[in-house]
């Protein structure tokens, strides 16, 4: 697996390492530690920005370093350059699996979800499975998923298999919330879904569970550990992120990491 963590030198980035140490610590994996900065202007320039990149960079990946794990693979890049253009181009190059980034924004508050542009970018414009992590996550490995749709994007098996590469589940599970307003499905919704569940049966989850946002506050309380968004689906999207919606600030607050699928 080829993993690309985005790094700031904030302690949120910090976090989300030591989170990344976690999930993939039984996982084959060459992980690359990368910062990308907008190019320095003029005179202001030191030439030395590589140098001191660099430095900081292998300085960090001693969260990794320090397990001496012979399934992994490390290295760290430093680039000049655009932001969402420079991250695009490398994962383009490098055939990356899945990229681990902590919300950079500066004010978030506790049990609220407040994301910056940037972030937002990475996720909605890079076309690969994005994994957020937040600067509260529980630092442990995750067995309880949950996936909110309204079931109107059509899935193909490549989509989830990235669910796959990060997660056993011999262990784990995984629950489908139904956000769409109506409770009874459309024809093109119910053969939506269907295809979900075959293709989730197939990736190797054990069970798979069905709950409507109406019972949100009784899905809270379950614990789930992380959430499993489309990141096409923009309705849904702006659910979870809607500060306004109790419901979902119910299930989807700031401690629980969310991987956002593309395909």
């Amino acid at each position: 697996m080829n993993v690309l963590l985005l790094t700031d030198f904030s302690s949120t980035a910090n976090h989300v390492m030591k989170y990344a140490s976690i999930l993939l610590r039984d996982k084959p994996a060459k992980i690359t530690l990368m910062h990308v900065k907008k190019p320095c202007s003029g005179d202001s320039c030191s030439g030395k920005c590589n140098t001191i990149f660099e430095s900081k960079l292998n300085k960090d990946l001693k969260v990794f370093k320090d397990q001496n794990n012979p399934l992994h693979q490390l290295n760290t890049h430093f680039i000049e350059g655009q932001y969402l253009d420079s991250i695009r181009d490398f994962v383009k190059r490098q055939d990356i699996d899945l990229i681990i980034v902590g919300n950079s924004h500066q004010h978030q508050i506790e049990d609220e979800i407040d994301l910056d542009k940037k972030t937002v970018d990475v996720i909605t414009k890079v076309n690969c499975p994005v994994l957020l992590v937040s600067k509260n996550t529980c630092l442990k490995s995750p067995k309880k998923l949950l996936l909110p749709t309204d079931f109107s994007i059509n899935v193909e098996h490549k989509v989830f298999s990235v669910l796959s590469e990060i997660y056993d589940f011999s262990e784990k599970n995984i629950d489908l919330l139904s956000v769409q307003n109506n409770l009874e499905l459309t024809q093109i919704q119910l053969t939506t879904k269907q295809k979900i569940n075959e293709v989730l049966s197939n990736i190797g989850i054990q069970r798979i569970s069905e709950n409507h946002i109406s019972s949100a506050k009784k899905c809270a309380s379950v614990g789930y550990d992380t959430i499993v968004m489309f990141a096409k689906n923009l309705s849904v999207f702006n659910l979870v992120f809607s500060t306004k919606k109790n419901s979902a600030k119910q299930i989807c607050h700031n401690n629980l990491p969310m991987l956002f699928l593309h395909g």
